[in-house]
C-alpha cells in the first residue's frame, strides 16, 4: 500500500529547504520528499553539507584553537618540534590551503612562540617582527622544499655570535685606568662625532651640561671622577661610541671602542644609585644601549632601554611637565630624554620582535617641535613620529589575532601625512638651487621606508609560500594582480628598492655608517626582500641592478670592519644558494619581462639633481591610494577568503592564475 508524505516510515526531518524550494524561495516542509515536490511527482533533493556564512575572525579563532589543541597531544622531538613551527608551507606536492588564515592574517605571527636552535645547542626565541625572525622562516621553507639543495646549515645569528663583551665590577672607591684618555680638544671633537652621527635623531645627551662636567674633569682630574662617577661613566662611553663612529682600522673581534666602554660598564652605579640622579642616569642607560645596538647585541640593549624607561616612568617622563614645576630649558630637557627612550624602545622592539612596552594612549609629552621650531627639533620630531609608526605595526600588523590586510591599511594611511613632513626636511636642505645630500634627510627617508617594507613583507613570505606549492610550469609571473594585493607588493619592492637607492648615495658621499646601527639594519631588511623578488616576481623588479648596489653596500660596511656586516652577507649568500632551483627555472621561463618595471618605479637617482618625490618615494598619494584600495575591495577582507578557490590574483577571466594540483 502507497504511504502519505506524512507517514513517518518514508519520511525523514531535515533542517534545510530542498534545492527546489530553494531555487524559487518558496517555504520548504523540511521533509523528504517535501509538500511540493510530492505534489508535482518531482525528484527531492537536498544537499547532504549545510553551507553557512561565518566571519573571518570566528574562523580564525577555530584554527588556532584546533593548533592548539594539536601541540597537546604528545611531546615531539625537541629540533624537530621548533623547527615545524618554522615551517608556514604544506608539504611538498600537497595541494596548498588558501583559507582566511593564509591571506588575512600574518604567516609570521602565531599564538605560540617560534624558536631555533643556535650554533650551541640553545632555543633562540624568534619575535615575529625581527630581521632574524623573517630569515629563519624563509630558510626553512626553501630546505623544506629543497633539501637536496644546500647542505649547509642556514646561518643563525643570535646574540653574542658578533662580539663577546664582559667587564669587571669595580669597587666604588676605585676607578680604571686613565692613562689613556683624550685631551680636552680632542674630546670636544668626539663630542662634536657623537652629535653628527647620533645625536640629529636621538638626543643622548646635554651638550651645556656635559661640556661644562669636561671643562671641570679636565681641571679636576681625579677627584671630578670620583665625585661625578656616573658622568665620568657617560664620558666614557661618549668617547666609545665616537671611536666607533670614527674607526677606520679595527682588530679583529674586538669592536671599536670596546675598551672604553668596558671601563664606563666596570664604574656604573647600581639602580638604587641610578634614581639619585635620574635625568644623567636615563642618559647614561640611552648610550649604552645605542653601543650594545651597533654591536649587534639586541637583546642585551633592550635590558638596559627598559631600565631606562622605568626611570622615565617613576620620574613621570612620559607626562607634560608644567610650568610651575620646573623652568622651559629643564621641561624641554626631559622631552629630550623621553622621546629618546621612546624611539629606542619602538626601535629595538621591532628589531627583537617584542611587543611596545607602554602604549601611546598613555603618553602626553609634547613633541619637542612643538616647543621649539627650529630645524633640529623639527628632525627629532619626524624621528619620532616614524618610531610611532613602527609602533602601530608591532602593535597592529604583528598582533596575535589582528586581520593582517586592514591593519596594513590603517598603517600606509597613516604613513601618508608623514610624507609631507619628510619632505618638507629634504626641501629644507637643498640649499636653494643646489642639491647637497642630507645624511639626516636620508636616514628619514630609510626609516619610512623601512616600516613600509616591515608591514608588508609578510605578504612577500606568503606569496613565496605558494608560489612553492604551485608547479614551476603554472607560476607564470605575467599574469595580473588584483589591484590591493599587486598595490601593495609593489609598494614593499618600491620601498626596498629605495632604501638601496638611498643607501647607495650615502656611500658616494662617504656617509654611510659602518657602526651605526641604522644602515646596517635596513640594508639587509631591504636586500632579503629583494632577492625573494627578484625571483618569483621578477617583472615587478625594476631595471636597476639592485644586486650590484647590495654587493657595494655591503662589501664597503665589510672592508670598514663591521663584522655584523659580514654575517649578514653571508645570510643573503644563502638565500641565494637556496633560491638557486627557482632561478634556473625562471632562467629557462619565457615572460619574465621587466619592461615594464621602469613604469613601477623610477630608479634612477641622481647625486647632482634634487630629490623629488619619485626619487625618495614619498609620495602620500600613492599611501593613500593603497588604503583606499583596500578599503573598497570586498575581495580582499571579506567572505570571499572562506572560499578554498579564492585567490589573491585576477587573470582576464577571473579564475586563478595557477592550476590546480
Amino acid at each position: 500500500m502507497q504511504q502519505s508524505p506524512e507517514s513517518p516510515a518514508s519520511q525523514r526531518r531535515v533542517s534545510n529547504a530542498c534545492n527546489y524550494c530553494r531555487k524559487r524561495k518558496i517555504r520548504c516542509s523540511g521533509k523528504q520528499p517535501c509538500g511540493n515536490c510530492h505534489k508535482r511527482k518531482i525528484a527531492c533533493h537536498f544537499d547532504d553539507d549545510r553551507k553557512i556564512a561565518v566571519s573571518v575572525r570566528y574562523l580564525q579563532q577555530l584554527e588556532q584553537q584546533a593548533g592548539d589543541k594539536d601541540s597537546q597531544t604528545g611531546p615531539e622531538n625537541g629540533q624537530s618540534a621548533r623547527q615545524s613551527r618554522l615551517r608556514p608551507s604544506p608539504t611538498p606536492g600537497s595541494s596548498p590551503s588558501r583559507s582566511s588564515a593564509d591571506v588575512s592574517s600574518n604567516p609570521l605571527v602565531s599564538a605560540t612562540s617560534s624558536y631555533v636552535r643556535d650554533g650551541s645547542g640553545r632555543f633562540r626565541f624568534m619575535g615575529p617582527s625581527s630581521s632574524a625572525s623573517y630569515s629563519t622562516r624563509v630558510f626553512s621553507l626553501l630546505r623544506h622544499h629543497f633539501p637536496d639543495v644546500c647542505t649547509v646549515d642556514s646561518p643563525v645569528n643570535t646574540e653574542n655570535s658578533t662580539y663577546k663583551l664582559t667587564w669587571p665590577i669595580i669597587a666604588t672607591d676605585h676607578l680604571p685606568d686613565l692613562g689613556d684618555l683624550p685631551s680636552l680638544d680632542y674630546s670636544l671633537y668626539l663630542v662634536n662625532t657623537v652629535k653628527f652621527h647620533a645625536c640629529q635623531l636621538l638626543r643622548l645627551f646635554d651638550e651645556d651640561d656635559f661640556v661644562k662636567n669636561l671643562h671641570e674633569f679636565h681641571q679636576l682630574g681625579l677627584s671630578k671622577a670620583r665625585s661625578s662617577r656616573l658622568w665620568f661613566a657617560q664620558y666614557l662611553l661618549l668617547v666609545a661610541l665616537s671611536k666607533g663612529f670614527i674607526s677606520t682600522l679595527r682588530i679583529p673581534g674586538t669592536p671599536p671602542g670596546s675598551v672604553y666602554f668596558q671601563k664606563a660598564m666596570s664604574i656604573m652605579p647600581d639602580y638604587v644609585s641610578l634614581t639619585r640622579e635620574p635625568l644623567l642616569a636615563i642618559e647614561v642607560l640611552c648610550m649604552v644601549a645605542v653601543y650594545l645596538m651597533s654591536v649587534d647585541m639586541q637583546n642585551a640593549a633592550y635590558g638596559y632601554i627598559h631600565q631606562a624607561l622605568s626611570l622615565s616612568i617613576i620620574e613621570d617622563l612620559h607626562r607634560d611637565m608644567p610650568p610651575t614645576v620646573m623652568d622651559q630649558e629643564s621641561a624641554q630637557r626631559c622631552r629630550n630624554v623621553w622621546w629618546t627612550v621612546y624611539v629606542l624602545d619602538r626601535q629595538l622592539s621591532s628589531m627583537i620582535g617584542a611587543p611596545c612596552s607602554i602604549q601611546d594612549v598613555e603618553i602626553t609629552s609634547r613633541l619637542p617641535s612643538e616647543i621649539d621650531g627650529s630645524q633640529r627639533c623639527v628632525i627629532f620630531s619626524i624621528n619620532v613620529q616614524l618610531s610611532k609608526m613602527t609602533a602601530q605595526v608591532i602593535n597592529s600588523v604583528y598582533s596575535v589575532k589582528a586581520e593582517y590586510l586592514k591593519m596594513v591599511q590603517v598603517v600606509l594611511r597613516n604613513m601618508a601625512s608623514i610624507a609631507q613632513e619628510i619632505k618638507g626636511v629634504v626641501e629644507a636642505n637643498r640649499w636653494g638651487t643646489l642639491s647637497s645630500v642630507s645624511g639626516v634627510a636620508n636616514r628619514l627617508i630609510l626609516l619610512y621606508h623601512h616600516c613600509v617594507v616591515l608591514a608588508i613583507r609578510p605578504l612577500v613570505l606568503q606569496l613565496l609560500s605558494w608560489y612553492l606549492t604551485r608547479s614551476a610550469a603554472a607560476a607564470d609571473t605575467q599574469k595580473q594582480f588584483s589591484g590591493p594585493i599587486k598595490k601593495m607588493l609593489e609598494t614593499c619592492i618600491q620601498s626596498a628598492s629605495h632604501i638601496i637607492c638611498t643607501l647607495t648615495t650615502l656611500h658616494e658621499h662617504h656617509l654611510l655608517g659602518s657602526f651605526f646601527f641604522f644602515d646596517l639594519e635596513h640594508a639587509f631588511s631591504a636586500a632579503f626582500v629583494l632577492t625573494i623578488a627578484a625571483v618569483i616576481i621578477p617583472s615587478m623588479i625594476p631595471d636597476l641592478d639592485h644586486e650590484a648596489a647590495i654587493h657595494t653596500i655591503f662589501e664597503y660596511l665589510i672592508r670598514r670592519g663591521s663584522i655584523p656586516a659580514q654575517l649578514r652577507k653571508h645570510e643573503l649568500d644563502h638565500l641565494k644558494s637556496l633560491l638557486s632551483p627557482l632561478s634556473a627555472e625562471n632562467a629557462t621561463t619565457p615572460g619574465a619581462d621587466r619592461g615594464n618595471a621602469s613604469a613601477v618605479i623610477d630608479q634612477t637617482l641622481d647625486a647632482e639633481t634634487s630629490m623629488s618625490d619619485a626619487e625618495v618615494g614619498l609620495s602620500a598619494t600613492n599611501m593613500l591610494s593603497i588604503a583606499e584600495q583596500l578599503d573598497a575591495s570586498e575581495t580582499v577582507t571579506g567572505i570571499e577568503f572562506l572560499s578554498p578557490t579564492y585567490w589573491p590574483w585576477s587573470t582576464a577571466d577571473e579564475t586563478s592564475i595557477f592550476p590546480a594540483n
